[in-house]
């Protein structure tokens, strides 16, 4: 393999520019980044005003920076050279995949979706369009990758495609790297430490942690719950605890190192992941890092039926 070509989509979330990049390698080694610099305005969304959510402007900017880039790989380096594989994040960048597979020449498209849902969005319209492109993605590559069983099967008995026409399917779970120092023994840890951590939302079962630790407080007011994450209900879950004046939860907010969330969750003695169950749930088709980084800290879980990998730690029971 002569080349290799990463396209950063950076998302809303985080801090710094949005706007799309090129990374280009030859056999191993960084030798440019192009900036998509075309409708900049796209991707013109204040860092204090960021939320983590979709923004149909920045989803549109990442369709045609996946075309603009397709051309600049031909022109400048390709040639008469085909690629082997292209993988689409999401449906967008699948489809945009379909789009430039002649120009590019490429051999195998895979279509490799995490978070997903046959209903995204609340708007219909909106919804029928996510969809529309899922199914296009879906028909036009050749190979689908899905974080969870339950993608698959949803596709079939919900949306009702036609399996014969679509990709082959995969069943592709997140990766999570054990780090050292991770799983401690019982005596390193905090027997009393019950721990969240993750965006505190809605869906994610935010505003039922304070009731977890009212109901903890009756049983054994040693322990103790450490919540670790920001979100769009931090302060109302911070308003629900001076509410009930609790004295055994403890907020940390968004934590930006690792090592340090890591720390807490080893040295922790049970996790938690109480999420919802609602009609627009996007928890119930994907995987979920959270749930993953608690086990590679060797944690035990408790989570409620809504994620996939419930079944895993049911299974295991």
């Amino acid at each position: 393999v002569n080349f290799f070509f990463l396209i950063g989509q950076p998302p809303p979330y985080i801090k710094g520019s949005l706007v799309p990049f090129l990374f280009v390698y030859e056999k191993g080694v960084l030798i440019e980044k192009v900036c998509f610099n075309k409708y900049r305005i796209l991707f013109n969304i204040p860092e204090g005003k960021r939320k983590n959510k979709t923004y149909l402007r920045l989803k549109l900017g990442d369709f045609l920076s996946v075309l603009y880039f397709a051309k600049v790989i031909r022109k400048k380096y390709l040639k008469d050279q085909s690629i082997w594989l292209f993988f689409g994040v999401e449906s967008v960048n699948a489809t945009a995949a379909a789009l430039v597979r002649k120009l590019l020449n490429v051999e195998n498209v895979i279509y490799y979706i995490f978070d997903w849902s046959p209903r995204w969005f609340k708007n219909r319209f909106l919804n029928f369009l996510y969809v529309r492109f899922d199914k296009f993605a879906s028909y036009k590559s050749d190979f689908i990758w899905n974080i969870t069983h339950t993608i698959a099967q949803a596709r079939e008995e919900i949306l009702r495609y036609d399996m014969k026409k679509i990709g082959k399917q995969f069943i592709v779970p997140y990766g999570m790297p054990f780090r050292e120092g991770l799983v401690k023994d019982s005596p390193e840890r905090n027997l009393d430490t019950i721990v969240y951590s993750g965006y505190l939302s809605d869906e994610n079962g935010a505003m039922i942690l304070p009731e977890i630790a009212a109901e903890i407080a009756k049983l054994d007011k040693n322990i103790k719950m450490i919540v670790l994450g920001g979100g769009d209900r931090f302060d109302e879950v911070k308003k629900k605890i001076a509410e009930y004046e609790l004295s055994n939860i403890f907020l940390k907010g968004h934590l930006d190192d690792q090592a340090e969330i890591d720390k807490i969750l080893s040295q922790s003695h049970i996790a938690i992941s109480p999420y919802k169950d609602n009609t627009y749930s996007k928890k119930r088709y994907g995987d979920v890092i959270k749930i993953r980084n608690y086990f590679a800290c060797g944690l035990p879980v408790i989570t409620t039926g809504v994620v996939p990998v419930a079944k895993e730690i049911e299974d295991e029971m």
